[in-house]
């Protein structure tokens, strides 16, 4: 997360709402039990999404991913 913050600084574009911590964001909330699972990964997979690759194509960031978070408050 912190090259593409630094990217975004340097480029004068606003940050985007992002973390490296899903599961410690939503406790810091108030949640409870926070699971954090990629997108495809077997957890997460409800026979729509195939297994997302680690790193993307070539021209896209790696580091961008989305997260599948449940949790209860």
């Amino acid at each position: 997360m912190a090259p593409l913050v630094a990217a975004r600084r340097s480029a004068g574009r606003p940050l985007p709402f992002c973390t490296d911590s899903p599961g410690a964001l939503f406790r810091a909330g108030g949640w409870r039990n926070a699971v954090v699972v990629q997108a495809g990964q077997p957890a997460a997979n409800f026979g729509r999404l195939t297994r997302t690759p680690e790193a993307r194509d070539a021209g896209q960031q790696s580091n961008l991913r989305t997260h599948l978070v449940t949790a209860a408050l």
